[in-house]
């Protein structure tokens, strides 16, 4: 709980009005619900199917963002179970907190005080970040001229903040030979991906990728730890049509993508102020998941 107070983030609660979102900070009062297991036979598996099935959960960010809880294997083996709005916390945030929980957890057993990194709450970093005008000028030009390319494409209108989340899990052996292939082209793991699925979606939907969102994680410009989410968008828009080869269109996209992220710090709400429409037909990400010990 101790944690919770210190990440504002977690003990927030975010109105969504308007295709607007609020934060509004408050006193973390999520209950941690206690599930014990220690009598039953083969408490791991029921655990695991218990954490599969909470996994699908919807949560009200309006209301409780986050759910805790404490899963009980035997006397001295628990497993803690949080599950997190997206709006909440990014990738990177939840590397934070699970690090600091760690050494609080270890701390707390031989008696000592934590060592914890220097923190930075949610609700500074949104102050400090109030002001674009600088981000704004430096790079307002670059999404000028981008922002022509959009122009062409006939998006429908937002009108709701809810979307549809796919998930396409590759195995090993598939991870495998991705990274072999993006070794050979000399590409990043998000190109040799992204280009191969437009090119699925095209001959399986007969829709064109035209405009993919790429997120890009706002946690390089802060030297301290903080919980919350700052995932900004960029657009990237490319013709995914085209007749060129997968390799030749990596190829293309290589530096292009290179200098998009020179000026992924421009807010994306000032670029959804570019175009009428709706700017991006989907959000691309690729992510790692690496078995706990």
């Amino acid at each position: 709980v101790s944690l919770a107070d210190t990440y504002d983030s977690l003990s927030a609660n975010y109105n969504l009005k308007e295709n607007n979102i609020t934060f509004n900070a408050n006193e973390f009062s999520t209950t941690i619900s206690l599930h014990d297991y220690s009598s039953l036979d083969n408490p791991e598996s029921l655990v695991q199917e218990w954490l599969v099935d909470n996994s699908e959960i919807i949560l009200d960010p309006n209301k409780t963002p986050i759910k805790v809880d404490i899963l009980q294997l035997s006397e001295k083996s628990y497993v803690i179970s949080l599950v997190a709005h997206h709006l909440v916390m990014d990738g990177i945030s939840l590397a934070f907190l699970t690090d600091e929980l760690s050494k609080t957890y270890n701390s707390k057993l031989v008696g000592k005080k934590a060592k914890l990194n220097a923190l930075y709450s949610f609700s500074d970093f949104l102050k400090d970040n109030q002001d674009k005008s600088q981000i704004i000028k430096e790079h307002g030009e670059f999404w000028k001229h981008e922002s022509k390319k959009w122009k062409k494409n006939h998006f429908k209108p937002a009108t709701t903040l809810k979307a549809r989340r796919s998930h396409i899990i590759l195995n090993e052996e598939e991870y495998k030979k991705v990274r072999m292939f993006g070794y050979k082209n000399k590409s990043s793991l998000l190109l040799s991906t992204l280009v191969p699925f437009a090119k699925t979606v095209k001959e399986l939907f007969k829709f064109n990728l035209q405009t993919v969102g790429i997120p890009t994680i706002g946690h390089n410009s802060i030297d301290k730890t903080m919980v919350g989410n700052c995932v900004n968008l960029i657009p990237l828009t490319y013709d995914f049509d085209s007749t060129e080869n997968i390799q030749e269109m990596i190829k293309g996209l290589k530096q292009y993508q290179l200098e998009l992220f020179k000026h992924s710090e421009y807010p994306y709400e000032e670029l959804k102020k570019m175009t009428k429409n709706n700017l991006i037909e989907i959000v691309y990400n690729v992510e790692i998941q690496v078995d706990s010990p």
